[in-house]
């Protein structure tokens, strides 16, 4: 009984010491959905059937999203870090550049503020409910 006492105390330690990094933003994880996104100042949400950004406890991210009238869905992996009010998506391309966003984290809502082609978006996600 001893020897199973030890052996699991010894997989636990090694799981918390080779994961403690890899729990960075456990607070942080989980699904966050799209409840709010304009387009120089119009509402843009009827454009959706949905856009979720899914950020893990170690930095990994998945974004996806799916258009209203659209047959295909959109879905891009890529990390992220959260400094104060600030959070990070990094992609990397195929070249091995990799492309920086910075939006806020406040309050835990993501809220994206963009300028595309002359188009001012503003796209606010809240973390989605447990069901």
């Amino acid at each position: 009984m001893k020897r199973i006492i030890k052996f699991f105390t010894l997989v636990l330690t090694f799981l918390c010491v080779f994961t403690l990094g890899g729990c960075k933003y456990k607070e942080e994880a989980g699904k966050y959905e799209l409840y709010s996104i304009t387009m120089n100042g119009r509402d843009a949400m009827e454009y959706y059937e949905y856009y979720n950004i899914i950020l893990e406890s170690n930095g990994d991210c998945t974004i996806e999203s799916k258009g209203i009238e659209a047959n295909t869905t959109y879905s891009a992996e890529l990390t992220f870090e959260i400094e104060g009010e600030k959070i990070f998506f990094y992609t990397e391309l195929e070249n091995g550049a990799v492309v920086t966003e910075e939006y806020q984290y406040v309050n835990s809502e993501i809220i994206m503020e963009t300028n595309l082609t002359g188009v001012d978006i503003v796209a606010k996600f809240k973390r989605a409910t447990e069901e």
